[in-house]
């Protein structure tokens, strides 16, 4: 969570309340996915791309979201955590083969549960 500070407090707050009011992601995360690929669309901030990045390394990472201020913090944030992770533009987005997809509501909760 303290890679999210430098941007400020409401920026941590927001992230902090999306990790609580979605269990740190932790049922999607534990799900077993065979997938290579894993799509996070609507990625905000990128707490879910950076835990499932971190827990599933042999996994590829790819977080989609349509703010580039978002992604721009979720992309420090990662940064030398991870190699597993492309974070890019929605409007940048192409096919994906052997691809899981997550899609992640404005509030950051996991639409396909």
């Amino acid at each position: 969570k303290d890679r999210y500070l430098y941007k400020g407090v409401e920026i941590y707050g927001a992230i902090k309340s999306n990790l609580k009011n979605n269990n740190n992601y932790t049922k999607i995360i534990d799900e077993k996915i065979e997938a290579e690929n894993i799509v996070i669309l609507g990625c905000g901030y990128g707490e879910l791309p950076l835990l499932f990045a971190l827990v599933h390394k042999s996994k590829q990472v790819y977080a989609f979201d349509a703010d580039d201020a978002k992604l721009s913090v979720a992309k420090c944030s990662a940064d030398g955590l991870v190699n597993n992770i492309v974070y890019k533009n929605v409007l940048e987005y192409e096919e994906i083969s052997n691809a899981y997809f997550i899609k992640l509501k404005e509030n950051g909760a996991v639409e396909n549960e």
